[in-house]
């Protein structure tokens, strides 16, 4: 055993030993043959007439620089660059991965990668030889090197079929694990400080659910490959110009002139591909956001008839993707009108001319004509990587520049940059406390602080709302309570004054339509709550918000029993009725135990003897209640009303819990 194990050892040194003197030779003629062009180049140069001529375009270009006009000379430079290169939010979608807890995994699986790339150039360059030497065999009809030379080659086949499959399985993982990660930063950075609300009036940032889904994807993948495309092909180039030095000294400086000829018109036809891509992404993205919408509205768009509206928009947004569709099938056509002809006709050239010169008697070694178009095509198609990766390339800006804005918007969402006076100044403490607070109706985003913000709902609000001091807010239909209510719950900034308010984690919210997402009954019961409540527990509570159901209407817990329990994944939007839903919210609310409850109307839909449980229930566990309603019922159960004058000057008054009766809004407007 351990002579067969020294064996082996023996051969795999004489194979690593093989490789490395292999690379050494390739290598040391590459470099010895660029200083010979050197040489040779600065010793047919006429230094002497250069340097008269040279003097007065060195002094136009000392001008140039130093005069106005530099900017846009450089300007067109860069506009005819940009359009192909993606620098702009590359490195700073890509670069957080290399430098996160996980770029130990990520620098293993691109060293594999780069291991099996350089196998697998070893094999072709191998397999580039393979012809030439089987060709050779059967020109001297020598039956021992024709069987060695097909042993060789049909060895060489076998061996890199598995470093070919590892290679792209070792590229599909480092691309799957660095969206992983990618994703998984994003969705914490989006679903933090409110961002997803901050980014829903940003006109840029269309669709962040396929920025942070498909777009993620394409982008790695993108990266991966075009990274490995790049380095691929300068390891092509190094190796393979040593070999088209060796057939024929003029090989390399054709394969140089042909790849600078087809990259340079392939650039100008492709030019616009960059901005077709970005604008297919919207496009599509858009057609799908219209068809989610009325999948997720599904029975209101049947109630209100709107399938012509639906539909129009529908074949509005197919009609806009098929209309980018075109125009980058036209551009595609011209493209490959192109490089098609230009890529079967280039192989053709060194063949034809290493035939041709052993057709005359310059060349005596017929192997080298087999072998001569295969290496043209490496170095060729080496230098002609830009051309090969165009459409990655402009993928890849597409994306990036989708991502890009993403990323900043992220990063900035815990900062606030409004302007003083169109903004709430809202600070952390232990109560709410208003200091001359302007509130308006609708949300503002940093993106745009002088959009419309509607109407004034309540102006120059004092008032201090001490724990156990339950508030009512009242008024007219449209008056703003709540925009009121959403400033107190921290989604609201439009308006001026300072607003003190509680930690957002001892602040709920309760409206009428409550968030209901796809997900299990514990996940949902228990996503803010700080204890571990058995079953048990959870159903005492559950019944106790009156979802035990009836033998003639069965509630809650019937159907828990029926769907798998606490730990069964459903959308209980479609399994619960609307009453059930602000039940199970308000179970939710029960088990949280928060210091203060702001409940947005949401017992509009009850009746008095379920409202009256509702609040009884609330009362129980010690939280603080601000309420909005219109119905001054509901007053005598709090300990103040805040009444909106529904006004344009937003004009609001302040009455004891108990001794409101009529609403004073409704002389205000003429109504009994």
């Amino acid at each position: 055993m351990k002579q067969i194990l020294s064996k082996v050892w023996q051969g795999i040194k004489r194979v690593v030993g093989a490789i490395t003197g292999f690379i050494g030779k390739i290598v040391s003629s590459i470099v010895s043959t660029v200083w010979g062009w050197i040489k040779a180049l600065f010793g047919l140069i006429p230094w002497a007439w250069l340097g008269k001529v040279l003097t007065p375009v060195g002094k136009f270009l000392w001008m140039i620089v130093y005069n106005r006009f530099t900017i846009p000379v450089w300007t067109k430079l860069a506009s005819w660059v940009a359009p192909i290169f993606p620098w702009n939010y590359l490195f700073a979608v890509g670069k957080p991965f290399w430098v996160s807890e996980s770029r130990g995994k990520a620098v293993a699986l691109l060293g594999g990668i780069l291991a099996l790339m350089f196998g697998n150039l070893f094999m072709q360059y191998l397999l580039s030889k393979a012809p030439g030497a089987f060709n050779n065999a059967v020109l001297i009809r020598s039956e021992h090197d024709f069987i060695w030379a097909l042993v060789i080659w049909v060895g060489t086949i076998l061996a890199m079929t598995p470093v070919n499959v590892f290679y792209g399985m070792l590229r599909t993982q480092l691309g799957i694990e660095w969206r992983q990660w990618l994703s998984t930063s994003m969705y914490e950075a989006y679903y933090s400080h409110r961002a997803y609300l901050k980014l829903k009036g940003r006109a840029d940032i269309d669709n962040p659910d396929q920025r942070m889904s498909q777009d993620i994807d394409s982008f790695c993948n993108n990266v991966v490959g075009i990274f490995i495309a790049f380095l691929d092909a300068a390891v092509n180039v190094c190796l393979f110009t040593g070999v088209l030095f060796y057939l024929s000294r003029w090989l390399p400086a054709g394969a140089v002139l042909a790849a600078a000829i087809g990259s340079g018109i392939a650039f100008y036809l492709g030019r616009n591909l960059p901005g077709l891509n970005f604008q297919l992404s919207k496009t599509e993205a858009d057609l799908r956001g219209a068809l989610r919408s009325s999948a997720t509205y599904a029975e209101a768009l049947a109630l209100y008839r709107g399938e012509k509206i639906a539909k129009k928009q529908a074949v509005q947004g197919i009609g806009h993707v098929r209309d980018t569709l075109y125009g980058m099938m036209y551009l595609y056509m011209r493209w490959n009108l192109f490089t098609v002809f230009y890529n079967s006709f280039v192989p053709l050239v060194p063949t034809a001319v290493m035939a041709y010169l052993y057709i005359n008697g310059s060349l005596t070694d017929f192997g080298k004509v087999s072998q001569a178009g295969p290496a043209f095509m490496n170095v060729y198609n080496g230098l002609s990587v830009l051309v090969g990766q165009f459409g990655a390339l402009a993928a890849l800006r597409a994306v990036s520049n989708r991502l890009g804005p993403l990323v900043e918007a992220l990063k900035e969402a815990g900062v606030d940059k409004f302007p003083e006076g169109k903004f709430i100044k809202v600070t952390e403490g232990p109560d709410f406390l208003f200091k001359k607070t302007t509130i308006r109706t609708n949300y503002l985003s940093e993106n745009d602080p002088d959009d419309k913000f509607g109407r004034v709902a309540v102006a120059d609000l004092d008032l201090e709302l001490p724990k156990g001091m339950w508030l009512m807010i009242t008024g007219p239909n449209g008056a703003g309570k709540g925009a009121v209510a959403k400033a107190m719950a921290g989604t609201n900034n439009a308006g001026s004054g300072e607003m003190q308010r509680p930690p957002s984690n001892q602040v709920m919210y309760l409206n009428q339509d409550p968030y209901l997402p796809k997900c299990t009954l514990r996940d949902y019961l228990l996503s803010e709550c700080t204890d571990n409540p058995t079953d048990e527990h959870m159903t005492q509570v559950l019944i106790a918000v009156g979802l035990q159901g009836t033998p003639e209407h069965p509630g809650l817990m019937d159907k828990i029993g029926k769907l798998g329990g606490f730990d069964t994944e459903q959308d209980w939007k479609e399994v619960l009725t609307i009453v059930e839903q602000q039940r199970l919210g308000l179970a939710r609310i029960m088990l949280t135990r928060p210091e203060y409850v702001i409940v947005d109307q949401a017992t509009s839909a009850l009746e008095q003897e379920n409202v009256d449980l509702f609040y009884a229930l609330l009362r129980g566990f010690g939280s603080t209640v601000i309420s909005t309603a219109v119905d001054a019922k509901l007053a005598s159960k709090h300990s103040k009303v805040l009444e909106l004058q529904g006004d344009a000057k937003g004009g609001w008054q302040l009455f004891d819990g108990d001794k409101y009766n009529k609403p004073s809004w409704k002389s205000f407007l003429g109504l009994k």
